[in-house]
């Protein structure tokens, strides 16, 4: 385990779990989930459980931390990823939210970080969310035995209607590249109903794509999800960062 991946363990322990500081617990979610694509030989399955909880250190600051685990069938390989992220918020006003993240995301001993820069607004029936961050993949040794590490952009948003006070819709796509030869991106639009105890179903179904030196290939996912937010009307402010929940559709 190295040095950053104890930090982000330290932070979310130290901002969502410690009272020493006098922040005031102001939000969170829960989720369970199962994913796959539906046409593709690629085989790419399995389910995936996500939390975040908040803290509120002053009125206009929070701290957020996520942890997010998923198992299955992933590209054809039997494994899992762990997830940890924590967010720095600043909210602007009840309706806009900036933030900034960083997290890690672990498979077998390999790891691939990620930070960025975040935004959500919602008002009414309408809430939307955004970011722009860096996916930092370590490459491993050359043959000159030096260790080459790859960046990689990665932009995303989404947004919900609340059509009414039970059921949602809503949309979303990501995008992550390293040149225009090489990249990736998700669309996907799912419904959602809120059942009492603010408790959410969810489906989604979208495409995924590939292009990668000029062969590219796509396939279509679908995912189910069940949710329960506690501590405040929105649970968590942002999304959780990953790329399990941000390209792999979980």
């Amino acid at each position: 385990m190295n040095t950053n991946f104890c930090a982000i363990i330290g932070m979310v322990l130290t901002f969502c779990g410690s009272q020493s500081y006098g922040q005031t617990f102001s939000g969170g979610d829960i989720s369970l989930g199962y994913a796959g694509l539906t046409d593709s030989d690629l085989k790419t399955s399995g389910y995936a459980l996500n939390a975040s909880g908040e803290a509120a250190l002053t009125r206009e600051l929070s701290v957020q931390g996520d942890f997010g685990y998923t198992n299955g069938e992933i590209g054809g390989f039997d494994g899992d990823i762990l997830s940890l992220a924590a967010h720095g918020i600043y909210n602007a006003s009840e309706n806009a939210s900036f933030g900034i993240y960083v997290g890690q995301d672990s498979s077998d001993g390999d790891s691939i970080k990620f930070y960025g820069v975040e935004g959500g607004y919602g008002y009414n029936q309408i809430k939307v969310d955004g970011y722009f961050g860096v996916t930092a993949i370590d490459s491993g040794p050359f043959i000159d035995g030096g260790v080459g590490d790859v960046d990689l952009n990665q932009i995303g948003m989404s947004a919900t209607f609340m059509v009414n006070d039970i059921f949602t819709v809503s949309g979303r796509y990501d995008r992550i590249r390293l040149t225009d030869a090489i990249g990736a991106n998700r669309i996907g639009a799912g419904v959602g109903a809120t059942l009492r105890n603010d408790f959410e179903l969810a489906a989604e179904v979208g495409r995924i794509e590939g292009d990668v030196f000029g062969y590219s290939d796509n396939a279509t996912y679908a995912n189910v999800s069940a949710t329960y937010s506690f501590g405040g009307p929105r649970g968590a402010t942002f999304e959780q960062r990953g790329i399990a929940k941000t390209l792999l559709g979980f």
